[in-house]
């Protein structure tokens, strides 16, 4: 009878083990998730993207039709900064950065003196510093115009807060393009 009660409790022990032993393994599995969460996605994150697009010039408004048409569309470098991370993050700036180094920065008001739209003004896209909260982005207009060798834009780059600088290369089709424009 006692060898009957000595092998009972021996599998319940057993049993006992394997079910800690689970319990242990969940366990540590949820303390990596968390860890890898807080580590790689608990933070600020910035995607970049560069795109040819178009600006409108003017408008005019037919008040009595309720309709409106575009007198001018300027091409522009448009590049959106996207906030992916689960934290807000402040942009400071955006800039065009050349093959020798220098940067072309661009500020709200400033207008084009040259190229066959002068006069048009730069958007207010340019007025810093833009705060993203999460799943927000915001995009910069850099018309072509003002950019004297498209060819020559190495890269652009988009400059946080904390002056951590995200960077995208100008795509290959971009500076191909700027190269018939030039005149």
């Amino acid at each position: 009878m006692m060898e009957e009660i000595a092998s009972t409790a021996s599998a319940v022990d057993w049993w006992a083990r394997g079910v800690g032993f689970g319990a242990l393994t969940v366990s540590l599995i949820a303390v990596g998730w968390n860890i890898y969460n807080a580590v790689s996605r608990d933070r600020a994150r910035l995607k970049v993207d560069v795109e040819i697009g178009l600006l409108s010039r003017g408008q005019n408004y037919d008040f009595s039709m309720l309709t409106s048409t575009v007198t001018e569309w300027i091409d522009c470098i448009t590049v959106t900064a996207s906030n992916v991370g689960r934290r807000p993050m402040s942009l400071q700036r955006c800039t065009l950065e050349l093959d020798n180094g220098k940067q072309g920065i661009f500020t709200p008001g400033a207008t084009i003196r040259y190229g066959p739209h002068p006069g048009a003004v730069i958007d207010e896209s340019h007025k810093m510093p833009k705060r993203l909260e999460e799943g927000e982005s915001h995009t910069f207009y850099f018309p072509l115009d003002t950019i004297e060798e498209l060819k020559e834009v190495a890269q652009i780059v988009v400059r946080d807060g904390t002056g951590k600088k995200w960077k995208e290369p100008l795509p290959e089709k971009m500076a191909s393009a700027g190269e018939g424009t030039q005149s």
